[in-house]
């Protein structure tokens, strides 16, 4: 398995001839820092651990995600992990007031609450706590899983996708 950026048409053609097929698009998305009052903090927001995300993602997050997916850094300096009744998200410090945007590493919903719209919720929430911030999540998000939150959010896609492909070995 691996990632191909899919603007590099050689690099695509070149796993292609050797038996790579694509399986997806991956796609990131970004947003400039909401209008005010456009969204509003939530005191059912909490921090949380890594740990509890990353039992979350490893209990019930689909086994073709991309490697990026499965994984983030676990720095309390360089990242923050937050919850918002079954949705979990790990963003970068939105508290580091070097950086204007914050970056989404992680976001997923148990999924006895998915479709409910509390992913929504959560960086609606996220958005109203942290108002002067850009927002972005990197392209390692499958297309058919981030396409509908994205739009609904007012996130637009970057210029920049990947291919997620496999070579079947027998």
């Amino acid at each position: 398995e691996l990632e191909c950026i899919k603007q590099n048409t050689r690099g695509v053609q070149m796993y292609k001839r050797a038996g790579f097929e694509v399986h997806r698009e991956l796609v990131g998305w970004q947003r400039d820092a909401p209008a005010s009052g456009e969204f509003q903090d939530s005191s059912e927001l909490t921090s949380c651990s890594f740990e509890d995300v990353d039992k979350v993602v490893k209990t019930h997050g689909a086994d073709d995600l991309p490697w990026q997916a499965w994984g983030f850094t676990q720095d309390s300096k360089a990242q923050r992990a937050f919850r918002l009744g079954d949705a979990y998200c790990v963003i970068s410090n939105p508290e580091d007031d070097e950086k204007d945007t914050v970056r989404m590493q992680c976001l997923i919903v148990d999924p006895s609450s998915r479709g409910k719209g509390e992913a929504s919720q959560l960086i609606k929430a996220l958005m109203g706590r942290y108002p002067t911030k850009k927002w972005a999540a990197g392209a390692i998000f499958p297309k058919e899983y981030g396409a509908n939150i994205a739009s609904k959010l007012g996130f637009s896609q970057p210029d920049m996708y990947q291919y997620q492909m496999y070579l079947k070995l027998d």
